[in-house]
């Protein structure tokens, strides 16, 4: 006998409703029993409850011998101690900052827009940094920090933390660390765990306990908001230490490794501190272009860079010439014909413009400077010969100059036919109208049939070697024993011409020691010497009289028609030479200087105003040009500075490490007992003339990263990369002294590259790798740059901004086919969320489900 199924309104009863009342319980206990903390995370393993911190747990701080150092500290706030008792310190980095993100989190690229909406004025951005997660900034002067930093970290999110940036030591060149809400300790072997972790969680500035994986007895603590600043959690980190259960405690730093870079095999590398400053004779560490780090992603590959100068030696085994594809080959290169059309006959590997022929290379003993330069630029990297240019692996482009207007214009036009960019490191007198045309053909790439096509080729330009009027005098053979010395200036009697004044520096007494004035209080006469006549001698300090270019020097007092002043010293010195340093800039040959020793006249120097061209030289001046002067490696000093000879003005682009006081620049040589030096390479390069190429070598990495770039865009990268050295402020980036910074390599690509996936970002589809197009990120508001905004849910409809582009929903519109039914839903229903056809299904079931609701209802009744 068959059995009877029950009538509707039983099954509802005693089926349906059980199952449809019991469902929100079993949701209710699942959500539960996965509760997550705060943050929106479940935690991996926290200890207990928090209570109140047990008194007598924690012993005093006992004296240790590393304790003596505290006192000499430069920021006595953070350091702590290694497990051997030996001190580990940090100095701050400028008034740098980091936003840390939360834990477990990146939302720092979310967290900044909103930030830099409410606090634009109040912070300056720094992209060059180790931290390629957190947001780093400098806050503006006047500004509430507190204030700041709280709406900081309350606009990031719960868990975030502002830490200084800081250093091991005071060296650029150390790596930059910060500070996280957070300390990693190691319990002893003879300690209960689980009565020392009972301790811990007991500490009130301890949230969390979480063990380090795969690890014995290490455990990372994460602490509470009310460790307010970096000096806390070093405070604590250092009471930590001294229970008697844990061996050694450190902060949980952010410390970003730092890749060491390319090294090419070169053996003369090591002396090349331009690209690569380890602190070479004394310069400072780091002043140099980061050359290393920026050929980890490019090396000039591909690239030609013309070398525009006296002659380069072809034949050199350390300079990669490039060879014109019309003219090589099959015997073309010496057959006599002008294979290619272009006008020039056998034009194989470049052109002398001078003789006009097809061999650029030197025809006099004194063509030397040409061969320099192109290694500087482009000598070949990593070939275990030599020296590397700052473009390892481009070609040198040999260009002989000619003397009138049409031909260095020719040379500028073939240049920019041929080349992706030129070295000029020369300026000349004239022929402005003529070479300004020339200049913005090449450019504004409209030469036919140029290698680089429309987008231009940069013309880079030294600004000249004439900034200074120092002079050295040396004087020979003096005995032991006191002497007076005495340095004079007098005018005559009408006629003024220059600054009417003496600038002396670098004093260097027999047995080394120097007066360099760098010590002295500016305005004054400095200790050990002292002024008469008319006026006084006083330390200056103005950016451009100094041997150091920034440094002090000591300044003639001012005086005017038949006055002196006087500089007097008494020395009890030993036997052997003197030397020092003297700029004079007054009427020739009527305005004096002398120098006596105990009354003798030794030098009298009247040069009138001596070598003295401040102004950015022509063609560098040309506003189409990329204007290079020089930098020091900062020996002197102890900061990076114009070198003194660099000519300066608002034409100024950058400029780049090159020779200075304390030393040169090595490179390639004309091979021949006529060069710089007897071989193949010299260190006894320098000026304006060795900056310009090296710049040109990084211009040719840019390129070979990213041949899309136009002359005007490489002009701007040049320009927001640059460093900003010096004592100098910078005007809206620049100042006239500087230009716009010295350069770096590594920046410059780096700003070519925002997610880092060595893709440029002209041709990277989606430059943040975050799975959405950059065009479709465009189209529908959102940040191409930010990563962190895939995971936003931008319109509430519980798909992420990356689901929507997977759909092809709109993330500003949760119902994006206007159907009635939120884009989720749809999706979670079988639909599909950009039909607004099966929208009227979904229409109708809206329609009949309060009636089949209704007619349940009535049934249970």
């Amino acid at each position: 006998m068959k059995k009877r199924l029950p009538p509707t309104s039983d099954l509802f009863k005693q089926v349906l409703l059980p199952f449809i009342l019991v469902i929100p319980c079993l949701l209710t206990l699942a959500y539960a029993s996965a509760s997550p903390d705060e943050t929106g995370n479940v935690t991996e393993a926290v200890f207990g409850q928090k209570t109140p911190f047990p008194k007598g747990k924690v012993k005093s701080r006992p004296n240790t011998p590393a304790n003596t150092a505290v006192g000499q500290l430069a920021d006595k706030e953070f350091y702590y101690y290694r497990q051997d008792g030996s001190l580990v310190q940090f100095s701050r980095k400028d008034d740098l900052h980091v936003l840390v993100n939360p834990p477990g989190k990146v939302i720092i690229n979310t967290a900044a827009p909103g930030i830099l909406s409410q606090h634009a004025n109040d912070i300056y951005l720094e992209k060059n940094t180790a931290f390629t997660h957190e947001l780093v900034f400098t806050p503006k002067s006047p500004v509430n920090r507190d204030k700041l930093f709280a709406d900081m970290q309350e606009i990031a999110g719960t868990g975030a933390f502002i830490s200084p940036v800081l250093q091991a030591d005071k060296h650029k060149a150390s790596p930059e660390i910060a500070v996280s809400r957070g300390i990693i300790v190691h319990l002893v072997e003879s300690t209960h765990e689980t009565e020392g972790l009972a301790v811990l969680q007991n500490h009130p500035e301890i949230m969390t306990i979480t063990p380090l994986r795969f690890s014995n007895r290490e455990y990372q603590l994460t602490l509470g908001d009310d460790v307010a600043d970096a000096a806390a959690v070093f405070r604590l980190t250092r009471e930590l230490a001294q229970l008697d259960f844990i061996q050694w405690a450190e902060p949980l730093l952010l410390a970003p490794p730092v890749s060491m870079g390319f090294m090419p095999n070169d053996p003369l590398f090591p002396e090349q501190w331009h690209l690569h400053n380890t602190g070479q004779n004394g310069a400072l560490p780091d002043a140099d272009i980061d050359a290393p780090e920026g050929w980890e992603i490019s090396q000039g590959n591909n690239t030609v860079i013309a070398i525009i100068d006296d002659s380069i030696q072809t034949s050199h085994p350390d300079l990669p010439i490039w060879h014109n594809p019309g003219e090589s080959g099959d015997g073309k290169e010496l057959n006599g014909l002008d294979d290619d059309g272009n006008g020039y006959i056998d034009d194989y590997q470049g052109w002398d413009f001078f003789s006009r022929d097809n061999d650029p290379s030197p025809n006099a003993s004194s063509e030397i400077h040409g061969t320099a330069v192109a290694g500087v630029a482009g000598a070949r990297g990593n070939n275990g010969q030599g020296v590397t240019g700052s473009a390892v692996n481009a070609e040198i482009l040999p260009l002989r100059w000619g003397y009138d207007c049409t031909d260095l214009a020719n040379t500028l036009r073939y240049a920019g036919k041929y080349a992706d960019v030129a070295s000029n490191s020369w300026s000349v007198g004239g022929c402005e109208n003529t070479l300004d045309s020339a200049i913005a053909d090449v450019v504004n790439g409209t030469i036919s049939g140029a290698r680089r096509g429309n987008k231009g080729v940069p013309l880079l330009f030294a600004t000249g070697n004439d900034a200074s009027g120092w002079v050295k005098f040396n004087l020979a053979n003096l005995t032991a024993g006191e002497h007076v010395f005495e340095w004079v200036f007098s005018n005559d009697t009408d006629i003024t011409q220059g600054y009417n004044t003496v600038w002396l520096d670098d004093i260097t007494w027999p047995g080394g020691e120097v007066s360099n004035f760098e010590n002295a209080i500016t305005g004054t006469t400095p200790a050990g010497f002292n002024t008469t006549g008319d006026s006084a001698w006083t330390v200056v300090q103005d950016g451009v009289h100094a041997r150091g270019a920034v440094g002090k020097s000591i300044k003639a007092g001012n005086i005017s028609s038949n006055q002196s002043t006087h500089l007097h010293t008494t020395r009890n010195i030993p036997a052997g030479e003197l030397s020092y340093w003297v700029w004079v800039s007054s009427e020739m040959n009527y305005d004096y200087f002398k120098f006596y020793v105990d009354g003798s006249l030794t030098h009298q120097y009247t040069p009138g105003q001596y070598g003295h061209h401040n102004a950015v030289a022509y063609p560098a001046s040309n506003p189409d040009t990329i204007a290079v002067g020089a930098s020091t490696d900062g020996a002197i000093s102890g900061l990076e500075e114009r070198a003194y000879y660099s000519q300066f003005g608002p034409e100024l682009d950058v400029v780049a490490p090159s020779s200075n006081q304390n030393q040169r620049i090595t490179t390639t040589d004309r091979v021949a007992a006529s060069g710089y030096s007897t071989g193949e390479y010299t260190s006894n390069f320098g000026g304006t003339s060795a900056a310009t190429p090296l710049v040109a070598g990084v211009v040719a990495d840019l390129i070979a990263f990213d041949p899309n770039l136009t002359a005007a865009s490489i002009r701007e990268v040049l320009h927001s990369t640059a460093e900003k050295i010096g004592p100098y402020p910078y005007v809206n980036g620049r100042n006239d002294y500087y230009g716009h910074g010295r350069i770096n390599l590594f920046h410059a690509l780096q700003s070519l590259d925002n997610d880092g996936d060595l893709i440029p970002d002209s041709t990277d589809t989606d430059d943040d790798d975050d799975g959405m197009p950059d065009t479709w990120e465009e189209a529908n508001g959102l940040n191409k740059n930010f990563a962190a905004d895939a995971d936003e849910d931008a319109d509430g409809d519980g798909l992420t901004n990356v689901e929507e582009y997977q759909h092809g929903t709109h993330p500003h519109m949760p119902d994006s086919d206007n159907d009635g039914m939120d884009d989720k839903d749809e999706l979670d229903a079988g639909h599909d969320p950009t039909n607004p056809v099966d929208g009227m299904m979904n229409d109708d079931a809206r329609k009949i489900l309060p009636i089949i609701v209704e007619l349940l209802l009535r049934e249970f009744k």
